[in-house]
């Protein structure tokens, strides 16, 4: 290989990340035969015109970091209610339990908490609950639904995903939910979502929705389910107590769990 001008090197550095997503230093020395005194000039540069970012030993694609930070800024909001409802939701789970888990911040934390649970089964179409539980939980077996990635989004949708979870019957699903109001139910903020919220709620013999008390009383874009599609609502606390006036007006066996009342019929 001849040796490339800088900007020439500097444009292929680029294509290896829009194709791959990252390069290391490492990488980029041996691709090139360039020092590694040189390689981190050329990052330098690129990230300075707004091409990527740098991380310790090489650099990531704007993209990538865009979506993570979009995680970091989901994962932050009410983090502390979703602590609480995570740990509530664990004792919802049993030894041996087979569990389809949904996408979301909520979900995530409830798997966090998974590691004092022997020989359960975590089913899933999110990325970031399918590495965690992989890395984390040596206890837990891992099946991911894969299918079309979201767009700024580490989930996977449409009928690929659906039709994989409906060849599935498991013992819990536990899934989240952008916003609740008495008048619309539990909503999503996409048709991809509320197609496979229906899928999980179709295949598994109890039903959980975890949501923070931050989501009460808003509307988002569709609505996936009632109070009475689900055997347990979990919540860090029900302001005013809008859920449980939900639940009794619906009449329905579902219960309410909260940090200060566990379980509430």
């Amino acid at each position: 290989m001849r040796a490339l001008y800088v900007e020439e090197r500097r444009a292929e550095i680029l294509r290896v990340i829009e194709e791959k997503k990252n390069i290391s230093v490492k990488q980029i020395c041996e691709t090139f035969g360039v020092s590694a005194v040189t390689a981190r000039g050329d990052l330098e540069k690129l990230e300075n015109l707004g091409k990527l970012q740098r991380v310790h030993g090489g650099a990531f694609s704007i993209d990538h970091t865009l979506v993570s930070l979009e995680l970091d800024k989901r994962m932050s909001i009410n983090s502390e209610g979703k602590k609480e409802i995570a740990k509530l939701a664990n004792s919802l789970v049993c030894e041996g339990d087979s569990l389809l888990v949904d996408a979301g911040t909520t979900t995530l934390e409830f798997v966090k908490t998974l590691s004092n649970k022997r020989n359960i089964t975590i089913v899933t179409h999110d990325l970031p609950v399918a590495n965690y539980a992989d890395v984390h939980l040596p206890n837990a077996s891992v099946v991911v639904i894969g299918g079309a990635l979201r767009d700024n989004h580490h989930d996977c949708y449409g009928s690929i995903t659906v039709s994989v979870i409906n060849q599935l019957y498991v013992d819990k699903a536990f899934l989240g939910a952008n916003s609740f109001s008495p008048e619309q139910g539990f909503m999503t903020e996409s048709l991809f979502a509320e197609e496979v919220k229906h899928a999980l709620l179709a295949h598994a013999k109890e039903k959980i929705v975890l949501i923070d008390s931050s989501k009460l009383d808003h509307h988002n874009f569709k609505k996936f389910a009632d109070v009475n599609d689900f055997d347990y609502v979990v919540m860090d606390k029900d302001v005013d107590g809008r859920m449980g006036e939900a639940i009794r007006t619906k009449g329905c066996r579902t219960q309410l769990m909260t940090a200060e009342n566990k379980p509430d019929s």
